[in-house]
């Protein structure tokens, strides 16, 4: 950051404390309803556990169905202290047991009691005999607190499994409290919020660095040298100190995100890892003493080995020291502790200079439009009734579209959940800093969509239903609240999304709600599971992903892994097998997945209205432009592969693009290529909130101007998909003008184009000199920005090396990311 940028900031900050008369006498705005769900998952860290093993909280999938959950060996009982409740309050969860190996073992009780001073309450009781070698499914339970709190405004929560045995697994799945919540505190009439400055680890190099006895600070990159997956880091080893120089203005604050992990499969470790944030004026001569700001430590005896027993201390500090404004202080990062054993690893993962913004909350009434983004993860276009769909599996949808904008030829950057969704918060196409893998984060430096509207004024909010976008990546960036509801249901996440447009209709918002449905394993509830084959009569039933019994099971599982190409069989009916390097799959198994992946689609489009309904009864809907997408697409075998991340054929990569609201020229079709990077400039420009210049991405008249433009989709993981061809993963890239659509496959250097409509083959193969040298040498330009791909991960004969070619990086992914990556069937 620039001292020309500081003394802006410090401006801005002057201005902001001369408000205006209007200003300071604005009525003031309705506070909303908080507290209206507390999530005891998120409350774990500070529970007391009486277990014989500690509990895990991890992502369990029964029967297709899959939840965040605390799983716990019996008997064992989670304390959950100074719980607030309000009127209506009543615990909800799901519940389940079952034995992984061996004969059924002795019935197991779930037990719930209220604890309020010295007088203890038991709400609820129910038995559960486990099965042997599998779970039942989940058993729903809803239990009122009201009466057992007896008054009282805070209480203790127990959770408390008892019987079984040693090889009883039993879990609690979504505990969380749900009340009429309590009004929220503070005057919202200004808009707080944290803007980040200065990313300290990335900028290492310009630190001053004093070695410890056990070497000196270092930076740690474990997504690879240049890769960008991953956050810069650093290994503070103890007495090793990094000091910044940093011009002061008041508001600043540090966020610190530090790990500490062993090794699987290692011995227990002892000591301590930890470090210290220190800070102090700079003054001439004598250096001025140093204040601490955080000193934090972890003691190595109590680390579980794995990921599942990854530690992690996530907080921030205000920069609380005596300076004048644009005066210089010094930041210091030292280790403290002993120094780690070989087994452990201990470094700091995020230090981020922030400052405070201070800004006057827009109002219903004043300037713009919201903006109400629903991006509907793994949704393809053509499932769609606005896009050409027989069934009936979008009515509600295709309303909407009636009446407004459609973007007829829509495309995903990537294939990919997270690559997608960065590209469409910044705005930017995929490069080195906004790659192509599932496992990154958004680069700090970048404006996303949400930074934007927060800036000009706009209250800012996220459900987010995907896990690999859970907090601490860069994805809630600009988010004054982003709400972690991974897995939940499409119905569970509209209802959320609605009630928080109620709370806030008096304010102007920008919400993105991040539905996981339709994504794999295709689990829609009743009666939309069956809804396209309600005849069905064959062995796939909730039991696509979870079931090892079924030999289909774990050769679909290998080819969605792996990019392995499919060649469907009528001959093999709902049947698979592994021939080589290839899957050959049943007819009526595609058929079957299909249908399911439709009804999945109509169970989202179902819970649609409820997200409308919100806005009608708040008298939003002139004022308010709803945007759906989706991230990506999904394949069953049109271009020989299934599910997404290894082929840019239009089942993967083509998703809907649909506006409504005070548009434009509405109800209308735009045939123009865009890009999920055109979305974030799209929407800001017609919500009237200015555009970032360092977005890329394009407003409504730049794409409807008539100006050439090229669309790129990309895969590091691109798998060629025709008989004999070779398997190794490769750099593809698919670019697409208003005149040309075309594909090159990196390494081996080859051109292809869509083949014509009921051509055997997907893609026909190009000479360069086919292809206009403008493309040629666009396409080149955008791969030299790319990341370069893992070298021949397939032959090395590693899974985590073809993983990390597919741009997961297993050694460097927290544990709630790794276990959400095998819910959701990347890795094994």
């Amino acid at each position: 950051m620039t001292r020309r940028d500081l003394v802006a900031a410090a401006l801005l900050l002057v201005a902001g404390c001369h408000r205006t008369a209007a200003e300071r006498e604005a009525p003031p705005l309705r506070a909303p309803i908080v507290e209206t769900r507390i999530d005891l998952l998120q409350r774990l860290p500070a529970a007391r556990v009486t277990a014989a093993q500690p509990p895990q909280r991890g992502f369990a999938v029964l029967h297709d169905d899959i939840r965040e959950a605390l799983v716990v060996r019996t008997p064992a009982t989670v304390r959950f202290d100074d719980l607030p409740i309000h009127a209506g309050a009543r615990l909800r969860f799901a519940f389940a047991a079952g034995r992984t190996v061996g004969a059924a073992a002795e019935p197991v009780a779930f037990v719930v009691r209220v604890a309020t001073g010295d007088r203890t309450a038991e709400v609820f009781r129910r038995v559960v005999e486990p099965r042997s070698g599998e779970f039942d499914p989940w058993r729903e339970a809803d239990v009122p607190l009201e009466t057992a709190a007896a008054g009282a405004p805070r209480v203790a929560l127990e959770l408390e499994t008892l019987g079984g045995d040693p090889l009883v697994r039993a879990a609690w799945a979504w505990p969380e409290i749900v009340s009429a919540g309590t009004p929220a505190p503070g005057d919202r009439r200004r808009l707080v919020a944290q803007e980040r400055l200065r990313d300290l680890l990335a900028d290492l190099d310009a630190a001053e660095l004093s070695p410890g006895p056990a070497g000196p600070v270092r930076r740690l990159e474990p997504g690879g040298a240049g890769s960008g997956r991953l956050p810069a880091a650093a290994l503070v080893p103890p007495g090793a100190a990094a000091r910044w120089r940093q011009p002061f203005l008041p508001g600043f604050r540090l966020t610190f995100r530090y790990h500490v992990l062993r090794s699987a499969g290692t011995p227990p470790a002892a000591g301590r890892a930890g470090f210290a944030l220190r800070v102090r004026p700079v003054r001439d001569g004598d250096g001025a003493p140093w204040r601490t700001l955080a000193e934090r430590a972890i003691d190595l005896a109590d680390l579980e080995a794995g990921w599942q027993g990854l530690r992690t201390i996530f907080d921030s500090v205000d920069l609380d020291v005596a300076g004048d404004p644009g005066s210089e202080v010094e930041i210091e990062l030292a280790g403290r502790g002993s120094d780690p054993p070989p087994q452990v690893r201990a470094a700091m993962g995020a230090l981020f200079l922030e400052r405070r913004i201070d800004r006057p909350r827009i109002r219903r009434d004043g300037p713009g439009r919201n903006v109400v983004l629903l991006l509907v993860d793994t949704l393809r276009a053509d499932r769609l009734g606005a896009y050409g769909e027989p069934r009936p599996t979008s009515p509600d949808l295709d309303a909407l579209a009636a009446g407004g904008l459609v973007f007829d030829d829509a495309r995903a950057p990537a294939p990919l959940t997270g690559p997608s969704t960065a590209a469409l918060f910044a705005g930017r196409r995929l490069s080195r800093d906004l790659p192509c893998g599932q496992l990154q984060r958004v680069p700090f430096e970048h404006v996303t969509l949400a930074e934007a509207a927060q800036r000009a004024g706009w209250t800012t909010a996220a459900f987010v239903a995907n896990a690999l976008l859970a907090p601490g990546i860069g994805f809630e960036q600009g988010f004054q609240e982003y709400f972690d509801v991974a897995f939940r249901p499409a119905e569970d996440v509209s209802r959320r999304a609605a009630d928080w447009i109620r709370e806030h209709r008096e304010e102007r918002f920008l919400l993105y709600v991040h539905y996981l449905d339709p994504h794999a394993p295709y689990s829609a509830p009743d009666p939309w599971y069956d809804l396209f084959s309600p005849d069905y009569a064959g062995g796939v039933v909730r039991n696509t992903w979870t079931s090892w019994y079924h030999p289909w099971a774990q050769v679909l599982t290998h080819a969605v892994l792996q990019g392995a190409p499919v060649d469907p069989s009528p001959a093999f009916g709902e049947g698979a097998r592994r021939a080589r390097e290839r899957v050959e799959v049943g007819a009526a198994l595609l058929e079957r997945l299909e249908a399911l992946y439709s009804g999945e689609v109509r169970y989202w489009n179902d819970q649609l209205h409820l997200v409308l309904e919100a806005l009608d009864d708040a008298g939003l809907r002139d004022r308010t432009i709803v945007a759906v997408t989706g991230d990506h697409g999904e394949e069953f075998a049109e271009d020989r592969h299934l599910g997404h991340g290894f082929s840019l054929h239009d089942a993967a990569v083509r998703v809907p693009l649909v506006l409504s609201g005070p548009l434009p020229g509405a109800p209308r079709r735009i045939p123009q290529p865009v890009s999920l990077a055109d979305a974030a400039p799209l929407l800001l420009d017609l919500a009237g909130i200015p555009v970032p210049e360092e977005m890329e991405g394009r407003t409504l008249a730049e794409i409807e101007s008539g100006v050439p433009a090229v669309v790129f989709s990309a895969t590091l993981s691109y798998v060629r998909p025709e008989p004999g061809a070779d398997p190794r993963l490769q750099t593809g890239v698919r670019a697409r003008t208003s005149e040309r659509d075309v594909l090159h496959l990196a390494r081996d250097d080859a051109w292809f184009a869509p083949a014509a409509g009921g051509s055997a083959a997907p893609w026909r193969p190009l000479r360069a000199d086919e292809v206009s040298g403008d493309l040629r040498e666009a396409v080149a330009a955008f791969e030299q920005g790319l990341p370069q791909p893992a070298e021949d991960a397939r032959a090395a004969g590693s899974d985590a090396a073809a993983e990390a070619g597919r741009g997961l990086d297993l050694d460097a992914a927290p544990g709630r990311r790794l276990e959400a990556l095998r819910a959701l069937g990347y890795i094994e």
